[in-house]
């Protein structure tokens, strides 16, 4: 393994294994400060410490170089040499997780030298040093989020991150993986199987790995991607407007082509293709459409008739509305509104904008003018009748 530095953020520790070489099983905790690493030479390969603290982080340290072998001298060292290094070996295989991800084992030998001790520590490898290098240090959803997002649009096979253990859940990094792509549609062209696993320790830092398996190639999601967006810059040639007209020639267009069936592929590209796709695939190909004609649009989840199921919201200058492409509705009735989707359709309202019919809100505006002008009476110099407080009953 190449001796390469890394950046400062992969100083964390690493995996498994004591004097012979083992793989650690016990469980050992403990909390030090850091402490940075003094050359006892020239060779930066050979350290020296003091303390079990000092003595700790310079294994750890070596780890983080991607070193095979490292050796530690001990000056003025009062605890049992022989002791404190299974104990420290063991920390950075089992309680690091840097350790845990990377080592499958770690080894040392020492020997008494006059005025100080030499160990030497040995280190077997189940990462590459590129793999341990590509490790990237993210803070809060977003930045995970973000990363993830920029695996998937390279269709990459492995993303490790180390974050704190607050967003180090497995269920929760699967529900961002979904997020991150369908952020942009047009790379909706195959959802991989994804599998996460998290490399524990007792602190507050986890190591994250991310495996995407894909059935086809990168080659082959590369040209799927370059033909949806030039299928779907096809479908929007043509003066498109940015109003209801504009977003019910992209609902004709696509619901020309769609075929629906629940159980069916979610890719965008099949959908573009008028392959049979699901609700998902068409509402993510309708959203591709309307971002390239400059139409705000995006994907709401829910249920149709207790059956998990996507449409859009499309917002324009004449407020919001809902679109099903499954339904293939005409001009007249192929915008919805929440009303009309109360009895058949199910969502979080809260997370979506509310798509008020256009009758109802003239009511609603009929309504506040008449309070204006009862309002304006009042303070013309009618005497207000005069009214009794009623409590509001107690519910318990």
């Amino acid at each position: 393994m190449n001796r390469k530095a890394i950046p400062a953020l992969l100083l964390c520790g690493l995996l498994p294994l004591t004097s012979c070489g083992y793989v650690a099983s016990r469980s050992y905790s403990s909390v030090v400060p850091y402490v940075e690493q003094t050359a006892d030479t020239e060779d930066v390969s050979i350290l020296r410490a003091t303390t079990y603290a000092e003595l700790l982080n310079c294994i750890q340290y070596f780890v983080t170089m991607g070193e095979t072998e490292g050796t530690v001298r001990l000056y003025q060292y009062t605890g049992d040499v022989g002791e404190d290094l299974e104990t420290a070996c063991q920390e950075v295989v089992q309680d690091d997780p840097l350790g845990t991800y990377a080592l499958s084992g770690i080894s040392y030998t020492y020997q008494h030298i006059v005025t100080y001790y030499e160990c030497t520590v040995t280190y077997t490898y189940r990462r590459t040093f590129d793999q341990i290098a590509s490790i990237r240090t993210v803070n809060g959803t977003t930045e995970i989020r973000a990363a993830i997002a920029s695996a998937l649009q390279s269709w990459e096979e492995e993303l490790v991150l180390e974050m704190s253990s607050y967003y180090a859940d497995q269920d929760g990094i699967l529900s961002l993986v979904q997020e991150a792509y369908y952020q942009n549609p047009s790379y909706a062209v195959e959802y991989p199987s994804v599998l996460v696993t998290v490399y524990h320790s007792t602190g507050t830092k986890r190591i994250v790995e991310i495996t995407f398996q894909w059935t086809n190639t990168q080659a082959e999601l590369q040209r799927m991607t370059e033909e949806v967006r030039s299928t779907a810059a096809a479908m929007t040639s043509g003066s498109v407007s940015q109003d209801e007209t504009g977003v019910w020639l992209l609902y004709s267009r696509l619901a020309t082509i769609a075929q629906f069936d629940t159980e069916s592929s979610d890719s965008v590209y099949d959908a573009l293709n008028g392959d049979v796709v699901s609700s998902h695939a068409l509402a993510l190909a309708f959203e591709v459409l309307c971002d390239l004609a400059g139409i705000s649009c995006e994907t709401v989840y829910g249920t149709r008739d207790d059956v998990p199921h996507w449409w859009n919201i499309v917002t324009t200058e004449g407020g919001s509305f809902y679109v099903d492409i499954t339904e293939g509705a005409d001009e007249e009735t192929f915008r919805h509104y929440d009303e009309d989707l109360s009895q058949r359709y199910s969502w979080d309202t809260q997370s979506y904008p509310a798509c008020t019919a256009p009758e109802d809100e003239e009511a609603d505006a009929d309504t506040d003018t008449e309070q204006e002008g009862e309002t304006s009476a009042a303070s013309s110099g009618a005497e207000p009748e005069e009214t009794e407080t009623v409590p509001f009953p107690f519910l318990p």
